[in-house]
């Protein structure tokens, strides 16, 4: 099913990893000016293997907890609605 959370999860870590690159390219051409570093000073691998790693992942967890704690939650402030009415 397409709105599983394992499928949802691999889809938001995928878009992630994706795009992960071009926001690098994108925060190189934003640099302040008089400020701006070389290509090579400001890539730096290891942190943004790191970064993007740890987004992708937390992006995705995320997800699919809230996937699955959605229909408890629901019933719980439905209930105490519920309750409230009388």
């Amino acid at each position: 099913k397409a709105v599983d959370p394992q499928v949802l999860f691999i889809v938001v870590i995928l878009g992630c990893l994706g795009s992960a690159p071009f926001n690098e390219w994108r925060g190189f051409l934003l640099q302040s000016k008089g400020q701006e570093l070389t290509f090579k000073e400001f890539f730096k691998p290891s942190n943004f293997v790191r970064s993007t790693a740890l987004g992708a992942i937390k992006q995705g967890l995320a997800l699919a907890v809230g996937y699955w704690c959605a229909p408890p939650a629901t019933k719980f402030v439905n209930g105490l609605f519920s309750a409230m009415r009388g």
